[in-house]
């Protein structure tokens, strides 16, 4: 039974791993990521520029089949943000 739990905990992070190294794959740096979301830095000195950056990031991650079905979407961003860890 124990072993059956394992490879289900598995099941769910490989997506979220290969979500993960799409994301670094295409240049962006994954701040923190979770099973609902996924913060980045994109290195961008504007946000418009990040928001254009984003949009390239997402559209390339839709074409491939292996994301389609996935909805991404922008929530919040910032100009500056200073990350501690999740409980802070």
């Amino acid at each position: 039974m124990n072993q059956l739990n394992i490879n289900y905990g598995l099941l769910i992070h490989i997506p979220v791993l290969q979500l993960v190294a799409e994301f670094i794959r295409l240049g962006a740096t994954v701040v923190y990521a979770d099973f609902s979301k996924i913060i980045i830095c994109t290195k961008k000195n504007r946000v418009a520029d990040a928001l254009g950056y984003i949009e390239y990031i997402t559209q390339s991650m839709k074409n491939k089949e292996l994301f389609h079905s996935i909805d991404i979407k922008v929530n919040q961003y910032w100009e500056y943000l200073m990350w501690l860890d999740v409980v802070r």
